[in-house]
Protein backbone atom coordinates (compact mmCIF):
# COMPACT_ATOMS: atom_id res chain seq x y z
CA UNK A 1 0.00 0.00 0.00
CA UNK A 2 1.21 3.22 -0.27
CA UNK A 3 0.76 5.93 2.47
CA UNK A 4 1.03 10.09 1.89
CA UNK A 5 2.36 12.70 3.78
CA UNK A 6 1.81 16.41 3.57
CA UNK A 7 4.01 19.43 3.81
CA UNK A 8 4.20 22.75 2.21
CA UNK A 9 1.79 22.15 -0.06
CA UNK A 10 2.92 19.34 -1.49
CA UNK A 11 1.78 15.59 -1.27
CA UNK A 12 4.86 12.77 -0.86
CA UNK A 13 3.40 8.99 -1.93
CA UNK A 14 5.77 6.47 -0.28
CA UNK A 15 5.89 2.66 -0.01
CA UNK A 16 4.94 0.93 3.04
CA UNK A 17 7.70 -0.85 4.36
CA UNK A 18 10.48 1.11 2.77
CA UNK A 19 10.61 3.69 5.81
CA UNK A 20 9.75 1.30 8.56
CA UNK A 21 7.45 2.69 11.15
CA UNK A 22 7.69 4.06 14.77
CA UNK A 23 7.82 0.84 16.50
CA UNK A 24 10.86 0.19 14.51
CA UNK A 25 12.46 3.16 14.64
CA UNK A 26 15.49 1.54 14.31
CA UNK A 27 15.56 0.90 11.43
CA UNK A 28 17.44 3.04 9.04
CA UNK A 29 15.84 4.47 5.54
CA UNK A 30 17.23 3.00 2.49
CA UNK A 31 19.70 5.08 0.67
CA UNK A 32 18.03 3.72 -2.96
CA UNK A 33 14.26 4.79 -1.50
CA UNK A 34 12.50 8.39 -2.71
CA UNK A 35 9.42 9.82 -2.17
CA UNK A 36 7.57 10.92 -5.22
CA UNK A 37 6.10 14.63 -4.61
CA UNK A 38 3.11 15.82 -6.43
CA UNK A 39 2.41 19.49 -6.22
CA UNK A 40 -0.51 20.84 -4.55
CA UNK A 41 -2.81 22.39 -7.79
CA UNK A 42 -3.24 26.35 -7.25
CA UNK A 43 -7.24 26.46 -5.89
CA UNK A 44 -9.55 28.37 -8.52
CA UNK A 45 -12.15 30.42 -7.46
CA UNK A 46 -14.66 29.49 -9.84
CA UNK A 47 -14.56 26.70 -12.97
CA UNK A 48 -17.63 24.74 -14.85
CA UNK A 49 -17.78 21.60 -16.53
CA UNK A 50 -20.54 20.69 -19.25
CA UNK A 51 -22.04 17.04 -18.36
CA UNK A 52 -24.01 16.58 -21.27
CA UNK A 53 -23.47 15.39 -24.57
CA UNK A 54 -27.23 16.47 -26.30
CA UNK A 55 -26.61 19.58 -28.06
CA UNK A 56 -29.93 20.82 -27.38
CA UNK A 57 -29.71 19.79 -23.62
CA UNK A 58 -26.77 21.94 -22.18
CA UNK A 59 -26.57 20.86 -18.45
CA UNK A 60 -23.28 22.61 -16.88
CA UNK A 61 -21.96 22.00 -13.20
CA UNK A 62 -20.62 24.80 -11.88
CA UNK A 63 -18.32 25.13 -9.10
CA UNK A 64 -17.32 28.23 -6.67
CA UNK A 65 -15.04 28.14 -4.07
CA UNK A 66 -15.48 30.92 -1.68
CA UNK A 67 -13.59 32.40 1.37
CA UNK A 68 -14.68 35.24 3.52
CA UNK A 69 -12.52 36.71 6.11
CA UNK A 70 -14.94 36.54 9.06
CA UNK A 71 -13.64 37.51 12.35
CA UNK A 72 -13.93 35.41 15.13
CA UNK A 73 -15.55 32.52 12.97
CA UNK A 74 -13.68 29.10 12.81
CA UNK A 75 -12.63 28.58 8.90
CA UNK A 76 -15.34 25.43 8.45
CA UNK A 77 -17.58 28.51 8.77
CA UNK A 78 -15.41 31.45 6.77
CA UNK A 79 -14.94 28.98 3.90
CA UNK A 80 -17.14 26.61 1.68
CA UNK A 81 -17.23 25.04 -1.89
CA UNK A 82 -20.78 25.70 -3.80
CA UNK A 83 -21.69 22.48 -6.82
CA UNK A 84 -24.36 24.16 -8.91
CA UNK A 85 -26.23 22.54 -11.34
CA UNK A 86 -27.88 23.94 -14.08
CA UNK A 87 -29.93 23.04 -17.21
CA UNK A 88 -30.00 26.13 -19.42
CA UNK A 89 -30.66 28.82 -17.13
CA UNK A 90 -32.75 26.73 -14.61
CA UNK A 91 -30.83 25.55 -11.36
CA UNK A 92 -31.49 21.60 -11.46
CA UNK A 93 -29.69 20.69 -7.71
CA UNK A 94 -27.53 22.86 -5.58
CA UNK A 95 -25.08 21.59 -2.72
CA UNK A 96 -22.61 23.22 -0.43
CA UNK A 97 -19.26 21.38 1.13
CA UNK A 98 -18.65 23.73 4.26
CA UNK A 99 -14.69 23.96 5.08
CA UNK A 100 -12.95 22.84 2.28
CA UNK A 101 -12.33 23.78 -2.00
CA UNK A 102 -12.91 22.34 -4.95
CA UNK A 103 -9.58 21.52 -7.19
CA UNK A 104 -11.33 19.02 -9.87
CA UNK A 105 -14.65 18.19 -11.11
CA UNK A 106 -15.43 15.81 -14.07
CA UNK A 107 -18.85 13.79 -15.15
CA UNK A 108 -20.99 12.87 -17.88
CA UNK A 109 -25.09 12.31 -17.89
CA UNK A 110 -24.74 9.56 -15.42
CA UNK A 111 -22.53 10.98 -12.89
CA UNK A 112 -20.34 13.58 -11.56
CA UNK A 113 -17.22 13.36 -9.62
CA UNK A 114 -15.75 16.45 -7.18
CA UNK A 115 -12.03 16.19 -5.57
CA UNK A 116 -12.05 18.47 -2.69
CA UNK A 117 -8.61 19.73 -1.05
CA UNK A 118 -9.24 17.46 1.95
CA UNK A 119 -8.68 14.25 0.17
CA UNK A 120 -12.21 13.57 -0.36
CA UNK A 121 -13.71 12.80 -3.67
CA UNK A 122 -17.42 13.01 -3.73
CA UNK A 123 -19.69 11.42 -6.37
CA UNK A 124 -23.13 12.89 -7.23
CA UNK A 125 -25.82 11.28 -9.36
CA UNK A 126 -27.26 13.03 -12.38
CA UNK A 127 -30.18 14.01 -9.93
CA UNK A 128 -27.87 15.35 -7.77
CA UNK A 129 -28.00 13.01 -4.74
CA UNK A 130 -24.62 11.94 -3.10
CA UNK A 131 -23.73 8.77 -4.27
CA UNK A 132 -20.49 8.52 -2.49
CA UNK A 133 -19.03 8.97 0.24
Amino acid sequence: GTQGKKSRGHTAVMRRGDFGDRANSHLALPSTSAAIVFPKPPSRTRFSVRISSAPLEDVIVEVQNVERDITGMPKIVSSWCDVICTKGQKKVWVDKHLGTKAQLACGCESFLAVALDKGILQLYSKHGRRMWP
